[in-house]
This record gives structure tokens, C-alpha cells and sequence, in this order.
């Protein structure tokens, strides 16, 4: 597993990449059956490109939670088993 933010030379040995967004899995398994990776020579572009898509994602929910009332605050240990480390 190759997980760093340098992608440089990359796209010559990689076999399988995973990209994951929000908690999610958006592009995962062999790099040649990934849409936008078949036969890229710069994997950089690539990933920058999902990169800033993830980005203005996470503005856009950021910005749509900042309208929603708060939530009041639920108990500090909702467990029994945690209540012994009070």
C-alpha cells in the first residue's frame, strides 16, 4: 500500500488504488478498471481533480449543516461500561 500525498511516478507500478470520500469508497480496485484511470500517464492530474471535487463537496455539506439547528447535547457516556470510567 502506497498512502501519501506524493503520486509522482505512481501510474507505472501502481495495480489498484482506492479513493475514499466522506466515508465512502468512490473509486476502489484495479487501476485499469477505475473510469478516468485507464491509461493515464499522470495519476496527479487525475487525483487532483477528485481531490478538488471532494473538496467543494465537503464545502457544500459544511455549508448546508452550518443552517441546520443544533442538536442539543446527548449524555457524555451512553454505555454502562463507559459510565465506570466517569
Amino acid at each position: 500500500m502506497y498512502a501519501t500525498h506524493i503520486f509522482d511516478g505512481m501510474e507505472n507500478w501502481m495495480t489498484h488504488i482506492a479513493f475514499a470520500s466522506n466515508g465512502e469508497l468512490r473509486y476502489g480496485g484495479a487501476k485499469d478498471t477505475i473510469p478516468g484511470l485507464k491509461g493515464v500517464r499522470h495519476l496527479l492530474t487525475t487525483i487532483d481533480k477528485w481531490l478538488r471535487v471532494d473538496r467543494d463537496e465537503r464545502r457544500e455539506r459544511e455549508a448546508k449543516e452550518a443552517l441546520l439547528p443544533k442538536k442539543a447535547p446527548g449524555p457524555k457516556f451512553e454505555s454502562r461500561h463507559m459510565a465506570y470510567y466517569r
